[in-house]
């Protein structure tokens, strides 16, 4: 089920989706005191959201930001 899923959408939704998410925590975690996010994730919240950003921009402009594996990603976050 899936497969068949991935298949029908292409990776530019995908990082779409992920790019409105990661600003859409971004928002919530600047407007509302504390956040939500804040609660579940403390003094990261706007961290794990910038990483969600950057996952998004990452799907949407592939070739554009050259190789991004798994790894590179987790050192992306260990960096912020």
């Amino acid at each position: 089920m899936v497969a068949e899923l991935t298949d029908n959408l292409n990776k530019d939704i995908f990082g779409l989706i992920f790019l409105f998410l990661g600003v859409l925590l971004l928002i919530v975690c600047w407007l509302s005191n504390p956040a939500w996010l804040e609660r579940l994730l403390g003094w990261t919240a706007q961290l794990f959201a910038l990483t969600i950003l950057l996952c998004g921009l990452v799907l949407m402009f592939e070739e554009s930001f050259g190789y991004w594996s798994a790894e590179a990603l987790e050192g992306e976050e260990q960096l912020l």
